[in-house]
């Protein structure tokens, strides 16, 4: 064979980590190509590459350091990595399936025999950090590679033995739940099968169905129940619409289907009412006697629709629950001034969350009869807003046409409205819209007089001031020629509104001139308070000064006393009166000290124009 100028390796150059790039000559023809394919070159396998433009690289296999397999520290680290495998292997059963595997796939009867290969096996197995395999791999002392495996693979198995803690943790968590669950289901269905309990959902609609009973429902309303209560049995209690469901259903049950009061048809007995709580008023009284009489001839009594309209204090609020007690009624009042929202009076659709129905409906529920009387107070303050206009509303709600099928949104089946009296109040008329104000039959209250006031005041106003002043044992006297002076010189409005703070203004002031006159000695803070006072006197005198959070509800226990003081017992030898002459010392000098400003008019004044 020809020679190439090439030479033979030597033992000492096989393994040296070289990297020779030969750059061919790219201008060779490639006809000499055949003529390298000569008996000398075959003998490399890669020498016909020489004269292509390829690099060479010539590559070294490292070879690890001498070692003593029988030295007692390598026996140690081979030992504990062992180990170790077959603690993980018992917690994860995947890397288990990797031990078996590298066992099998070593050619050496004892693993002993190749330490660096069960190094290399330990990082690869292990989910550690890639530099701490490569550490591993890296190192050609053997005893060296042991330790960083060891190290890494002992890492592995704390995170093993942990994620076995966890997962124990929540597998024990959810079987005792689980155990729970199924104990308490059977549980249930045993005292279901021994009638020892029923479901809570079937007592609900039993009692549904009890109350539904005791009513006299119209036709159209029974038939919404029953398809109510069929839902309900077939609900879960864990589903929203459970509960808009019962709550429906509660709503459906506590309106007073064909219950009313018994009415009194006395006359004599409305007017003694109406004349012990009110002076003059003679048009309403006339009137309510007039309904009275109706329903004493017809044998029944229908709803009507009053309004009363005058100015502020003639007691157009307070007639109502007068005219309710004439008649033996239940009472229910709600204020409509500033109301903007309809659904105050017609209900929120069930759709709605916390929809309720409207006060019409409320009250039906609070009196518990078909039949009450319900005041409509401010109707002529009525507000305007984006959810509608409400006086609207009301004209299906006092029409005696259409409220015998009143239909409010949250109910939605008709409610009949036609036995129940409204009565309506109003300062003015000119704010109420003509469709509201055709429907409802007007009264007008004129202001009092002198003498109306007088007889209020004596009759009503001073008594009842008197007593919620404390006076009420005490010889205390108003002289009717101071009331007189009051209304002259005080109180000149149409009402007795301002009458009544003025009268009450003396006696607040009389009681605080018996007290400083008596002096503290009479009854001392020690003698007034009663036992329960004195407790929570001293309770109160134990605690800190500084300013503390409220505790929670169930932290305090602490009752509080209805009565804590003794009332304090006057003299039968006070005396006080209140003339016209000492009058001003008691509510201040005269507001009005003439009848009008003029005798005569002055040239240049008008009496009429502003």
């Amino acid at each position: 064979p020809e020679e190439t100028g090439e030479k033979p390796e030597t033992e000492e150059q096989k393994g040296a980590i070289t990297a020779s790039f030969e750059e061919q000559n790219k201008d060779k023809p490639t006809s000499e190509a055949p003529e390298a394919n000569k008996p000398a070159e075959l003998a490399s396998p890669t020498s016909f590459l020489r004269t292509w433009p390829v690099s060479l690289v010539n590559v070294e296999n490292l070879q690890d350091e001498p070692f003593d397999k029988k030295a007692p520290t390598i026996r140690a680290l081979i030992s504990e990595i062992v180990n170790t495998c077959k603690e993980i292997g018992n917690v994860n059963h995947l890397f288990r399936d990797h031990v078996s595997a590298f066992a099998m796939s070593q050619s050496a009867a004892n693993i002993a025999d190749e330490p660096a290969k069960l190094a290399d096996f330990a990082a690869a197995v292990s989910g550690g950090e890639m530099e701490e395999a490569q550490a591993v791999l890296a190192s050609l002392n053997v005893e060296e590679r042991l330790s960083k495996a060891l190290e890494v693979i002992k890492k592995e198995h704390m995170n093993a033995q942990l994620s076995s803690k966890i997962s124990k943790d929540v597998e024990s968590k959810i079987q005792k739940r689980q155990r729970e669950y199924w104990l308490m289901e059977q549980m249930k269905g045993i005292r279901r099968e021994l009638g020892l309990e029923s479901d809570g959902k079937d007592k609900l609609v039993e009692s549904f169905k009890e109350k539904a009973n005791k009513l006299a429902m119209p036709e159209q309303v029974k038939k919404v129940f029953d398809e109510e209560v069929n839902k309900l049995a077939h609900l879960e209690p864990a589903a929203s619409e459970f509960n808009v469901t019962r709550n429906y259903l509660d709503w459906l049950t506590q309106i007073p289907w064909g219950q009313r009061s018994a009415e009194n048809f006395g006359i004599q007995n409305a007017r003694t009412v109406l004349d012990e709580d009110h002076h003059g008023l003679k048009d309403v009284k006339d009137r309510i006697l007039e309904f009275i009489a109706v329903g004493k001839l017809r044998g029944t009594v229908e709803g009507k629709i009053l309004c009363m309209v005058g100015p502020p204090g003639v007691g157009k609020t307070s007639i109502g629950k007068s005219i309710a007690r004439a008649l033996n009624r239940q009472y229910y009042r709600f204020s409509v001034g500033g109301l903007t929202d309809v659904a105050e009076i017609k209900g929120h659709r069930r759709t709605y969350v916390g929809a309720l129905p409207g006060r019409i409906i409320q009250a039906l529920k609070k009196c518990q009869t078909e039949n009450p009387l319900v005041l409509i107070d401010e109707v002529d303050k009525i507000g305007r807003g984006v959810q509608g206009d409400p006086s609207s509303a009301l004209l299906e709600l006092l029409d005696p046409e259409q409220n015998s099928s009143f239909l409010d949104h949250y109910m939605d089946v008709p409610v009949d409205l036609s036995k129940v009296l409204f009565v309506c109040t109003a300062n003015m008329t000119d704010t109420i819209p003509r469709p509201l104000l055709d429907r409802m039959e007007m009264i007008e209250l004129s202001g009092y007089v002198s003498d109306e006031k007088m007889a209020i005041a004596d009759r009503y106003l001073a008594p009842q001031a008197k007593e919620m002043s404390g006076l009420k044992d005490v010889d205390v006297n108003l002289d009717k020629e101071a009331i007189m002076e009051l209304i002259n010189k005080y109180c000149r409005e149409s009402g007795v509104r301002n009458l009544k703070k003025q009268i009450e203004k003396v006696y607040r002031k009389s009681a605080l001139n018996i007290i400083q006159d008596l002096g503290e000695d009479v009854l001392s803070e020690d003698k007034a308070l009663t036992e329960e006072g004195k407790e929570a006197q001293e309770e109160a005198k134990k605690d800190d000064t500084e300013v503390k959070d409220t505790p929670p509800e169930e932290q305090m226990d602490r009752e509080t006393t209805e009565k804590p003081r003794v009332a304090m017992k006057v003299p039968d030898s006070v005396h006080v009166q209140v003339t016209r002459e000492n009058l001003k010392d008691y509510v201040g000098p005269p507001i009005f000290t003439a009848d009008r400003l003029y005798e005569t008019t002055p040239p240049g004044v008008t009496m009429g124009l502003a």
